[in-house]
């Protein structure tokens, strides 16, 4: 038989562990999606960059051969989420409100760099 003072310790690490489930919550979302170029192919390599507007705290992820990326376990914020790869223009997006375990898909169409070579000949 429980004593008085074994029944309180009870009592109080099972009203305890009833919250834990609350504790253990996150208010967490993610970030993903697709980087492709002009003609819809997959553009491996690229760099994501996900910036909170308001502390300029960053994460990366790079996109796989699909061109796929994602980032995960991000706050409730609002986001500029910027796509980059040397030779391509780099696409970017603002003011993207990410909420409680809200997954939003982005994706980036971008463009190749084209450059003309100029040559100088002295005649």
């Amino acid at each position: 038989m429980l004593t008085s003072k074994g029944l309180r310790t009870v009592i109080v690490l099972s009203f305890l562990f009833s919250f834990c489930g609350f504790l253990y919550g996150q208010a967490t979302g993610s970030i993903s999606g697709n980087v492709t170029d002009a003609t819809g192919a997959p553009v491996a390599g690229a760099k994501v960059t996900v910036s909170a507007e308001a502390t300029g705290l960053s994460r990366d992820a790079i996109t796989d051969d699909a061109g796929h990326y994602t980032v995960p376990l991000l706050g409730v914020a609002t986001y500029t989420v910027r796509a980059e790869l040397k030779g391509f223009q780099t696409s970017e997006a603002k003011d993207l409100r990410l909420q409680v375990d809200e997954q939003r898909e982005l994706d980036f169409r971008s463009e190749e760099h084209t450059s003309e070579l100029q040559s100088h000949h002295d005649l």
